[in-house]
């Protein structure tokens, strides 16, 4: 009898463990839905402002290829200010790092969905490695920038940002400047070449980002969204 009664209490226990350990993997369930699903928007976002950059970058390059660059001023500010933007992905990480980094990740029992996980985590760290990598790429051609705009007319081109031309905001004011003979503080060829090579280097690695790196993320990411919603039930 006493066995009997220590191992209904063992099996009550275990079962008491399960409920809870169900429960709180239904609670971290919930977060990382929501995290993956701004993280998707957010991707969407960057993939926009990335093919974007990329024409400005073409256009630059084009620009600079011309005979006389320094006479299309205002076209030259414009397109090396879009040429050098970047949208950097701001990852909701907070359930996904508590997961991996506590080992809490085990009170996810579907083997389908800790090796999608993983394979979301690899996916995410890659494309912020290659974000930085255009920073830095970035930062180089921006010293060759400022040898070649004045500030003083640089300065007046602050409201042209890839945010407005993304959400086809345009400005009456720089549509005008863009075609004003604004001088340059230096037009020297070879210079301006560098600055075109500088910024032309990101753009192999944006066309990676949004060719494959994007798409595998977001991919990644509803599979496990679906994952989520089937195992635990969620909306």
């Amino acid at each position: 009898m006493l066995f009997i009664a220590v191992f209904c209490g063992f099996l009550a226990e275990n079962q008491r463990e399960h409920i809870v350990e169900h429960k709180r993997a239904k609670e971290y369930a919930k977060g990382l839905l929501l995290d993956l699903q701004n993280d998707t928007a957010d991707v969407k976002v960057a993939a926009g402002y990335d093919s974007l950059t990329s024409l400005m970058i073409d256009s630059l390059v084009t620009l600079v290829s011309d005979k006389s660059p320094s006479k299309k001023g205002g076209e030259y500010y414009y397109y090396t200010r879009m040429a050098s933007s970047i949208y950097t992905i701001d990852w909701s990480r907070a359930t996904l790092n508590q997961l991996i980094n506590s080992g809490n990740l085990r009170y996810f029992t579907n083997p389908e969905l800790v090796t999608k996980i993983s394979l979301y985590n690899t996916t995410t760290a890659a494309i912020s490695v290659l974000q930085e990598g255009i920073l830095t790429h970035r930062d180089k051609a921006v010293a060759y920038r400022d040898q070649i705009l004045q500030a003083k007319y640089s300065s007046i081109f602050l409201e042209a940002n890839m945010n407005s031309l993304y959400n086809g905001i345009r400005s009456p004011l720089i549509d005008s400047l863009r075609v004003t003979d604004i001088p340059l503080q230096n037009n020297d060829p070879g210079l301006l070449n560098s600055y075109a090579n500088a910024i032309l280097s990101t753009k192999g690695v944006r066309k990676n980002l949004v060719t494959k790196l994007y798409p595998k993320a977001i991919s990644e990411a509803v599979e496990i969204i679906e994952l989520l919603r089937k195992e635990y039930q969620l909306k």
